[in-house]
Order: C-alpha cells, then structure tokens, then sequence
C-alpha cells in the first residue's frame, strides 16, 4: 500500500465515512449502505478498495441472517501523517499493536517512497528532517 494512496482513498467521502464507521461498529455492507446513505454499488466499490488496501478487514459471517453477509471492520485505530523538509511521514497503527512508517520524498520525481522500520517511526516523529530515503532502498 503506497502512502499517497492511502491519502487519496481516505480524501473520498464515502471511503472515509465507511472506514470511520467501521472503526466504531463492524458491518455488513447493507448495513454501511443504509447507515451512511451510500449508494449499494458505491458502498461495495468502496468496500473492495478499501479492502485491497488492507484499510479493513473481513471478520467472519453475520450470525443474525441466514444468508452469507459479510462483516467488516477496521485493520487500523489511528494514523499520523505530518509534512516538514519536503517529505510526507505516514505513520499507521494497527490494532494488533505494529506501526508502519514511510516517507516519501516529494522533491524527487517519481516520488520515492521507503518504509521505516518499527524501531525508527520514534525518530521519524521527533525529527522529520533526520529521515533519509535511501536509493539503495530495494523497496523503491
């Protein structure tokens, strides 16, 4: 998942407004279509696109219909994204208690982007600047 589509996917309304439902109660599709007035095939448009991203999760079967509908829930319970010296620092965390950091730098083009090892997000969130991307970086 690249952070600038992070962004872009998060700055849909519907997206958005699905990903903050779900991070308070887990849902079936119908259910975010009708709670958030989100049209049927947007609703599940969004749904899978967030899904692909790993924004969200599938939690299983809903147990109060007999047909197969789907529950999902939110893979994420915060993220940071902060801008300083040219570069966009995303930070994502997760419910099961692991960060993820990247940075990309938005003076390059193409952007490059590089992930930050958990053991480094605290220096990324002190001191932006500090942050290098690598060229050597085989994630680039």
């Amino acid at each position: 998942m690249y952070a600038l589509e992070i962004l872009e996917i998060l700055s849909d309304k519907y997206s958005l407004k699905i990903v903050q439902s779900l991070s308070v109660d887990p849902s079936t599709i119908p259910q975010l279509s009708r709670k958030l007035d989100i049209p049927m095939a947007a609703c599940y448009r969004r749904v899978n696109t967030l899904l692909n991203e790993g924004l969200i999760q599938e939690d299983g079967v809903n147990p109060r219909t007999r047909r197969k509908s789907v529950i999902y829930s939110t893979n994420i319970f915060k993220l940071d994204i902060s801008f300083g010296s040219g570069k966009l620092f995303i930070i994502t965390y997760f419910k099961d208690n692991t960060r993820l950091g990247k940075v990309i730098d938005l003076r390059s083009e193409p952007y490059e982007e590089q992930i930050i090892q958990e053991d480094l997000i605290h220096t990324m969130k002190r001191d932006p600047g500090g942050v290098t991307i690598s060229r050597e970086n085989p994630l680039l």
